[in-house]
């Protein structure tokens, strides 16, 4: 693979290369929603789930306060039991802190671990009944609560699933087998090569390859494809790296698909493996983001191509590329929570389905507006007080703005909510418009956690303005 990428550079680049080092710990939070579902499957207590639920964010944001207050809240909402027993809070302190080194390391099966091992200290204080007392200062026994208890997933079965690159650039999630890091074939900086073993007992091996440098910036898949020359040298000397590193063969096909919503060139290589003689087959994949090349290849037997190239392709619809000049600085804060300060309606329309006037003449046939937050199955989350509408709002008004007097919490920022705007009538309020927000989307790359957030739906464009805890 390190052959490859040398050759391939050459043709495009001059400068010599720069690699970066900033990481974005957001892209653990993306693992984590990949691997959680794995996770929760296991889990059938009610306590373990609600603890992992909610507290893991906060250990992934490095929030030990944090953490402890979600884990107290697990159990008033499932023991119907408050937590103000100071020992048992210093005890799951421990734990907290051994989840978040855990998390640093992306090991998020030690991260779990810890947290059930809290679920096991807690119904011994059930036990004890001594939860709620105040003035309790011993703490429970815990020596009952041993390490093969307290583990539900192993590193195998979860971290072995999920890859972070070395420069928190990438990442990728194999869902039906494991990976292990060939360590001979690979480097720490430039290149990574995986063995995948599937749950079928297929294998394969995934290589990644990444380099960085200011040349290209200037370097895309359609660059190649416009330049004929300069995409048949790139493809020629692809076929030449091949050769070299897996064995004599042929490009077999050459065509443009998308990776992480990206264009990507793929080359198809049909060769000979130049240490088992067996027929094989590779795939190379070729993506650039920023400043950054990324390379990908799958190789496998002849014979088991098309039942391991399937796994492939599953492997590819989770793969994430962030991209170095999109990464935020490690030392940033991230952050858990929003609340919506201001809402702006920038954009209504003037009238209904039906192409009628939203009032009468009397309303001089203009809405009087005021606004619902609500969830995707429109349930209301917050309402306005209709005393503070704006009447008779004309195209001319727009846009304008209300500043909430309470702002509106956001904590599950992976679920949409929705602004509607209303007309209110003397009867029935009609329904104007809305626009919906996941916040989720806003919180990766430079422009991490914006001050605001418009978004349009059908005629309408609402903006909402952010504050980010």
């Amino acid at each position: 693979m390190k052959k490859i990428i040398t050759i391939a550079l050459l043709i495009i680049c001059s400068s010599t290369f720069a690699q970066k080092v900033n990481i974005d710990p957001q892209l653990v939070k993306l693992g984590w929603t990949l691997v959680s579902p794995t996770i929760l499957k296991k889990v059938k207590d009610t306590l373990t789930k609600e603890i992992i639920i909610k507290t893991i964010p906060k250990i992934i944001d490095q929030d030990i306060k944090g953490s402890i207050l979600e884990i107290s809240n697990a159990i008033y909402k499932v023991k119907n039991v408050k937590v103000l027993n100071k020992a048992f809070l210093l005890v799951i302190d421990k734990n907290v802190t051994a989840g978040i080194s855990a998390i640093k390391q992306k090991d998020y099966a030690g991260a779990v671990n810890e947290l059930v091992q809290v679920v096991e200290i807690t119904k011994l204080y059930l036990k004890d009944g001594s939860l709620e007392k105040t003035e309790t200062t011993t703490p429970v026994s815990t020596t009952s609560v041993t390490s093969e208890k307290a583990t539900i997933v192993t590193k195998k079965e979860i971290n072995g699933k999920l890859h972070i690159g070395s420069y928190n650039d990438y990442l990728f999630f194999i869902p039906d087998g494991n990976m292990t890091l060939d360590t001979v074939n690979s480097s720490s900086t430039d290149w990574e090569n995986f063995n995948v073993t599937l749950d079928n007992a297929k294998t394969f091996n995934l290589g990644i390859a990444r380099t960085t440098s200011s040349d290209l910036s200037k370097v895309s898949v359609k660059l190649l494809q416009d330049n004929k020359d300069l995409g048949d040298q790139f493809k020629t000397q692809i076929a030449e790296g091949l050769k070299t590193t897996l064995g004599d063969g042929q490009i077999i096909k050459s065509e443009v698909t998308t990776l992480s919503d990206k264009k990507t060139l793929k080359y198809t290589y049909l060769y000979t493996d130049v240490t088992t003689s067996n027929s094989s087959m590779a795939y190379i994949l070729v993506t650039f983001q920023d400043s950054t090349m990324f390379m990908i290849s799958f190789e496998t037997s002849a014979n088991d191509f098309l039942t391991t190239s399937k796994s492939f392709d599953d492997i590819l619809k989770s793969f994430y590329i962030i991209g170095v000049d999109n990464i935020s600085n490690s030392d940033e804060k991230t952050y858990s929570k929003a609340y919506i300060t201001k809402i702006s309606i920038d954009l209504i329309p003037f009238k209904n389905k039906s192409g009628v006037s939203w009032d009468n003449g009397f309303g001089e046939y203009y809405p009087d507006v005021y606004y619902k937050i609500t969830d995707k199955s429109n349930k209301a989350l917050m309402t306005q007080d209709v005393l503070q509408r704006k009447e008779n709002i004309k195209p001319a008004d727009l846009p304008f703005l209300w500043t909430l007097s309470t702002p509106y919490l956001i904590t599950d920022l992976k679920t949409p909510v929705f602004v509607q705007i209303l007309d209110k009538d003397l009867s029935v309020d009609e329904f104007v418009g809305l626009a919906g927000f996941t916040l989720s989307d806003y919180m990766y790359g430079s422009s991490a956690y914006p001050a605001k957030i418009t978004s349009t739906n059908q005629g309408t464009t609402i903006t909402i303005y952010l504050r980010w805890e």
